[in-house]
């Protein structure tokens, strides 16, 4: 038999629900009221099979960039590495 191509094919996972989360869908969910301007996030439910998905009102701002600063009196030190010599370390009394 061919796989299907309807509206919700292949979808096995996507839209199942969380566990523990299945069952009846709060009627707060329906009948929140929201202002023009407000940023959304859809979100969809699998139990409702016709519906468009459920909103969420979110009205965060990402944070911003640390301001910069400049360190003041630091001196810079210069490390370099000592050669490793075999010659030296055998004579350590082995």
């Amino acid at each position: 038999m061919p796989a299907g191509h309807g509206l919700r094919s292949r979808t096995r996972d996507s839209f199942s629900r969380p566990f523990r989360k299945r069952g009846y869908i709060p009627l707060t969910t329906y009948l929140r009221t929201f202002k023009v301007g407000d940023y959304v996030d859809v979100k969809v439910n699998g139990a409702v099979h016709k519906a468009r998905g459920e909103v969420i009102s979110t009205k965060r701002q990402p944070e911003g960039p640390k301001p910069g600063f400049m360190v003041e009196g630091a001196t810079l030190e210069t490390v370099t590495p000592i050669p490793y010599d075999v010659t030296n370390d055998l004579k350590g009394g082995y």
